[in-house]
């Protein structure tokens, strides 16, 4: 698993600050982009614990990507997936948020 601090903006189109008596626009807010890579069987799972928790029905709860992972290489011995295929199917889970690292970490445990 991964934990990203980033930038962006989704349907909050970002806000209005007052910085020195003017307004300021901030047209990208903090986000946090948690990926990881399962099992199939434990997909909807791991879909299941995010929104259960991330859910409070507003502008930011964010979105889950999921993708199927066509092959994954060690990069120290430069083993493949396709020489262990019970490692087999996996999928690249990514979350985007308006969370901050906190919350992501209350989500995440």
């Amino acid at each position: 698993m991964t934990i990203i601090e980033a930038k962006g903006r989704g349907e909050q189109k970002g806000i209005t600050l007052q910085f020195r008596g003017r307004s300021i626009e901030v047209d990208t807010l903090p986000k946090i982009k948690i990926e990881m890579v399962v099992k199939e069987e434990i997909v909807d799972a791991v879909i299941n614990a995010i929104t259960d928790t991330a859910r409070t029905g507003k502008f930011g709860d964010g979105k889950i990507f999921v993708l199927p992972v066509e092959e994954a290489i060690r990069v120290r011995t430069a083993e493949r997936s396709r020489e262990n295929p019970w490692a087999f199917p996996l999928f690249f889970i990514f979350y985007f948020c308006t969370f901050s690292l906190s919350e992501a970490r209350t989500c995440i445990n």
